[in-house]
């Protein structure tokens, strides 16, 4: 299904998730918040996201479920949007000649660099989703970035390119569209979460991991990932285990 979505393009926000919730009242289903600088962007566990003015593409889109929206998706199945929107990106940068790699949950990596991350922010009403604010971060013309940035990598470091952040935005936005009905239908969902794992960056090879509860190091070999979102990862042992987001590190050199 084609859908219409109603991009606002702003010159300057703390962050684009920050402008789509204090506002998701009066916008409608579908609205994209593209910004040329965030003042405040954020990213998972509380990061900060920091991205030069006009260089990157850092937008939301406002998901509404029910009563006229989307169709209805329960609490539970949230996941599902974290997939829908990684795998577009995927195929977004592939039609862009990248090739890339979720680093779970919703990083997207280009070999070992991030080139892209994602905050997602839910509203439930019961049982059911309300709303969901999806935020996105992609480095596309920045080629110097700051020293404590652990492993960053843009669409121009590895194309040689320049790029229209607004016919990016257009773009993208259709890779979306094409994925977004996938998280109405048990069949759909079952596509997504095969595609998903089979994009996953370390599956099936053992890596180096931080336990984060107790701050210990091991090897492990990341196997799936569950229908909630959890990981599931086996370590040198040959004993398995699920990790919640915030549970474990990846360690990269």
């Amino acid at each position: 299904m084609k859908r219409k979505y109603a991009i606002i393009w702003m010159d300057s926000t703390d962050s684009t998730n920050n402008e789509i919730i204090r506002k998701a009242d009066t916008l409608d289903n579908l609205s994209v918040v593209a910004a040329v600088e965030q003042t405040a962007g954020r990213g998972q566990r509380g990061n900060s996201w920091k991205s030069a003015r006009g260089e990157n593409l850092t937008f939301s889109i406002l998901l509404k479920f029910g009563d006229g929206a989307l169709p209805s998706l329960a609490a539970g199945e949230q996941f599902r949007l974290s997939c829908v929107t990684t795998l577009a990106l995927l195929s977004f940068l592939k039609e862009n000649g990248i090739e890339t790699l979720v680093k779970w949950p919703n990083d997207i990596y280009a070999g070992d660099r991030k080139i892209c991350g994602m905050l997602i922010e839910n509203s439930l009403k019961g049982q059911q989703m309300h709303t969901s604010t999806i935020g996105i971060g992609l480095n596309v013309n920045e080629t110097v970035f700051p020293e404590y940035l652990p492993n960053p990598v843009s669409m121009a470091s590895i194309t040689g390119r320049k790029y229209d952040t607004k016919t990016l935005l257009e773009e993208f936005l259709g890779c979306f569209d094409e994925k977004l009905d996938l998280a109405f239908s048990e069949n759909g969902s079952a596509r997504l979460m095969n595609d998903y794992t089979s994009r996953m960056y370390r599956r099936s090879t053992f890596a180096a991991y931080r336990d984060k509860a107790d701050g210990s190091i091991f090897e492990g070999k990341i196997n799936g990932v569950r229908p909630s979102g959890t990981l599931i990862m086996e370590k040198r042992d040959g004993s398995s285990r699920d990790y919640a987001f915030k549970e474990i590190e990846f360690i990269i050199a």
